[in-house]
């Protein structure tokens, strides 16, 4: 099953980038991770002739994805606490 994986997209509407966003939540003690990258911008297909913007939906997605934290002993107070950060790093910056 996929229970292993939780993964988030943020879009143009959020109000930081993915790499903002994964130091954000690490500054608050939450751990992410990247998982899924496009594969054509993975280093031996781009030392052997791939490129950026060959794919450019793959590439939109690729960059805006991460992994928050999922496992099978997690409590409802540590998704709270997910939950809780990942609320406050996308409040809007005027009303932080």
């Amino acid at each position: 099953h996929s229970w292993h994986l939780f993964i988030v997209r943020l879009t143009e509407a959020a109000p930081l980038d993915r790499d903002a966003f994964m130091a954000a939540l690490k500054d608050q003690g939450i751990g992410t991770g990247i998982h899924f990258r496009a594969v054509h911008l993975q280093k031996y297909y781009l030392e052997n002739g791939t490129a950026r913007g060959t794919l450019p939906d793959t590439e939109w997605n690729s960059d805006r994805i991460c992994s928050i934290p999922l496992y099978p002993d997690m409590a409802d107070s540590d998704v709270d606490r997910v939950v809780d950060a990942i609320s406050a790093v996308l409040q809007p910056a005027v009303t932080r």
